[in-house]
Order: C-alpha cells, then sequence, then structure tokens
C-alpha cells in the first residue's frame, strides 16, 4: 500500500485506502490471505507467517525489554539456484524472514528463521544507515513542526490564518555533515484555505528540519516571506468543484480488449506466466 497523506491542524487528516482480509487477482480467484499458506520458494509472507514472526522476535532476549518499531519485515529470499531447481510439488525451501527493527537509535537487521522458530542472524547496520520511516515517524514529525512557535508566527504573518494550513513529509534522509548521526525529515507547508488541492497553495520557502529520535525542529528556513501565497481560484481539480462547463468536447469512448481472453495467466495467487 502507497497511502497519501494529508495532514492538518488543529485536526489531522488521513487518507488510507483501507485493507481487506482477501483481495482479487484479476486473472483468478480471490485470495483468502488470513488463511493461505505458501506454495511457491518466492511468495511473499503469509499473514501467519507474519504473527509467527512477532511470536518469535517476543521472545527473543534482547528485545524482552522493549519491543522494537519494526521498519520492514519480508521475506529473507532462498538461494537463487534452489529457486531455479524447485518444482511444483517440491517441498518449498526453509521459509525465513528478514527484519529491520530500531533499537537505541541503530538499525537492527534480524533474520527469522520460520523452520526452526529462532533468529538465525543479528547484525547492527552502521551508525549513519537508517530504515525507511514508518507512518508514526511521519505524524511524530508533524505533531513536532506545528508545535513550533516559528511556524505559527511566519504562516500567521502571511496568510492570517493557521486552521487551513496543510503540512507534508515529502523526505527524509540526510542534509549535510553536521547533522551526521541523526534521522531527519524535512516538513513543508501548504494552504487549504479554499481549495481541496492544497498542493497548489505552496507556502514558499518554509521548510522545516526535524531530529525524529530528538523530536525537536533542529533547523527552521524561512526565507519566503515576500512570496504571496497563490490564490485557490480554480485550483480544485474535482469535476463537482467546476463552475463552467469544460470548453473541450468530451472525448469519444475508448475500449480496450482481448477477445479471446488475457495472453497471460496467474497460478496460486502470484506465479505470472505468459503465453511465450
Amino acid at each position: 500500500m502507497s497511502p497519501e497523506l494529508s495532514f492538518s491542524h488543529p485536526n489531522f487528516r488521513s487518507k488510507l485506502k483501507p485493507r481487506t482480509s482477501g483481495s482479487h487477482t484479476g486473472l483468478g480467484s480471490a485470495i483468502d490471505h488470513l488463511t493461505r499458506i505458501p506454495r511457491h520458494p518466492l511468495d511473499p509472507l503469509t499473514v501467519i507467517e507474519v504473527e509467527r514472526v512477532q511470536t518469535i522476535l517476543s521472545s527473543y532476549p534482547p528485545f524482552l525489554s522493549s519491543f522494537p518499531p519494526i521498519h520492514s519485515l519480508v521475506l529473507d529470499e532462498a538461494d537463487k539456484n534452489r529457486v531455479l531447481g524447485w518444482k511444483k510439488g517440491d517441498p518449498l525451501p526453509p521459509r525465513k524472514a528478514s527484519v529491520i527493527a530500531l533499537v537505541n537509535g541503530k538499525s537492527r537487521v534480524v533474520t527469522v528463521d520460520l523452520d526452526l522458530g529462532r533468529v538465525t542472524s543479528h547484525v547492527i547496520s552502521p551508525s549513519s544507515s537508517y530504515p525507511i520511516l514508518r507512518m508514526d515517524d511521519m505524524f511524530k514529525a508533524l505533531e513536532v513542526a506545528l508545535s513550533y512557535r516559528e511556524l505559527k508566527r511566519s504562516v500567521t504573518a502571511r496568510s492570517g490564518g493557521f486552521s487551513d494550513l496543510v503540512c507534508v513529509t515529502p523526505s527524509g534522509g540526510w542534509f549535510g555533515p553536521n547533522e551526521e548521526g541523526g534521522r531527519l525529515i524535512k516538513v513543508l507547508c501548504f494552504s487549504g484555505q479554499n481549495t481541496f488541492n492544497f498542493y497548489m497553495r505552496p507556502i514558499d520557502g518554509l521548510v522545516l528540519t526535524v531530529d525524529l529520535d530528538k523530536g525537536e525542529v533542529i533547523r527552521f528556513s524561512d526565507t519566503g516571506q515576500d512570496i504571496p501565497i497563490p490564490h485557490a481560484t480554480n485550483t480544485d481539480y474535482r469535476h463537482t468543484a467546476q463552475e463552467e462547463d469544460p470548453e473541450m468536447k468530451p472525448l469519444n469512448s475508448i475500449s480496450i480488449e482481448h477477445l479471446n481472453g488475457p495472453s497471460l495467466s496467474i497460478e496460486d495467487g502470484h506465479v505470472v506466466k505468459w503465453v511465450n
């Protein structure tokens, strides 16, 4: 899932596609992810396997005192030659999970053997290496930014209001040698006043750099005080918001289809086979 996020003050707004227990392949029967078992060496981890990983890590000594945030949990793929030599009906290679967790500010790459029921590898990454951001990291960055006094002062001076402010976290990463050793993320802000399409109303020159581990703004750039916020007129792209009929005539309908069916098939939910 790749969520689109938007947050505004005083209430954060989040738009996420709902999860369901089953999905449809489009070329086969629906998959029940809650009961599915792996059928191919490269099948992704099932719900049952993910729950087993959680159980194993919950009793793993380094994680006993405090269960760490999990930033990634994926299949640890078997050796390529073993996968290529596997035939349908053969026993699956050992199923393993690769887990990236953040513990005491350091990334831990943990391998969990699901057949053995234990952790078989635990590697601490270099201090400058950090995992992908979690959703709660983004929320935390926005909470820190929106509570920063200088942000409110600047926005109020530019637009006269703070209630329609919309802030997003477009990037996380490394922003220079002086910030080595920190998990940093930039926060940009927009005005959602009188428009659904707040991206058309950027507050230029206003950038906050947030240290996620310290929970504070470490840099506040406010260089665009003389740049006006674009007007909201004609920025709403939704059809229901259009006041005038479009100048262009509607396009004729287009139909794209495979008269004899698709040239590929999907087996067991994940194996794609092409006609050639």
